[in-house]
């Protein structure tokens, strides 16, 4: 019972944030908007466009744009009830935490789930796509590249004068 109650505490207090009017709410998508709240606590929204484990080290959380991300780094993976990359991939979601910069990027530290305001499936007409082996075509998987053999002739090497080139 003990250790549920700060965990109560903790719940209680992020929601009480999360909901206080005070608190800037700012889209994802909207860098100009984060960048002006830099070290401030603001509630960030937005739909997770791509998500990616760096190594086993760091979780980025990415919004399109590329403008804005959450960030979790592994000593607090296991704080959530699954890794961070597959519980918020193709969701919408808030997040509220103190805007950061690093290397130009915006972003918010995910340290907790108690950080997570909201997080939802995506409509299925927003939900980001599986990545396509052939992004030249779609729904299909690339092909090896052919190599000139006997049933794929090749047109016999030109000779190039250097003379035409040079003026020679």
């Amino acid at each position: 019972m003990k250790s549920f109650i700060p965990l109560l505490l903790a719940l209680f207090v992020s929601i009480g944030h999360a909901s206080d009017p005070k608190i800037p709410r700012v889209a994802a998508t909207d860098s100009d908007a984060i960048r002006k709240l830099l070290g401030q606590r603001a509630v960030v929204f937005g739909n997770v466009q791509r998500t990616n484990d760096y190594k086993g080290k760091l979780t980025f959380i990415n919004f399109p744009g590329q403008k804005f991300s959450v960030v979790v780094f592994a000593k607090n993976y296991d704080r959530f009830e699954k890794p961070p990359a597959e519980l918020l991939r193709g969701k919408q979601i808030e997040i509220i935490g103190i805007i950061a910069e690093y290397k130009e990027n915006l972003q918010i530290v995910l340290e907790s789930p108690e950080q997570l305001i909201k997080v939802e499936d995506l409509p299925a007409e927003e939900a980001p796509e599986k990545p396509n082996p052939n992004p030249g075509v779609p729904g299909q998987v690339p092909e090896k590249p052919k190599r000139p053999s006997e049933e794929t002739p090749c047109d016999a090497p030109k000779v190039i004068d250097p003379g035409q080139f040079f003026g020679e």
